[in-house]
């Protein structure tokens, strides 16, 4: 499954649709709260175990809550060496924000 650092949340809830192995387009949300204070100019990655899981239809990430745009630039999303979703250039986010980011077209694994 994928995996955020821990420590750097208090909860942290996936949902995955569909449910398929093998699925070539499935859509993984993200929902957490932030435990800890992250300054502007940081980035939330999360990486996807590989070679299980891959971005073949993969284009950019789908809704973003709870972040706002770092001033003077939008909010980014994509994949860093083909296994990392980073989201980078938001404002500082205080402790006990809650955030969520819909990552599109994650190509889940053929056996569990």
């Amino acid at each position: 499954m994928p995996a955020m650092v821990p420590g750097s949340y208090d909860a942290l809830d996936m949902t995955i649709e569909p449910i398929l192995l093998n699925c070539p387009y499935s859509t993984y949300l993200f929902e957490f709260t932030t435990s800890k204070e992250i300054p502007e100019g940081a980035s939330i990655s999360i990486t996807f175990p590989t070679p299980a899981y891959s971005f073949p239809a993969y284009t950019d990430c789908g809704e973003i809550t709870g972040l706002e745009d770092s001033s003077g630039a939008d909010i980014t999303c994509g994949t860093v060496g083909g296994n990392v979703v980073e989201v980078q250039n938001f404002a500082a986010i205080t402790s006990g924000t809650e955030i969520s980011i819909e990552v599109i077209g994650v190509l889940n694994p053929a056996a569990t």
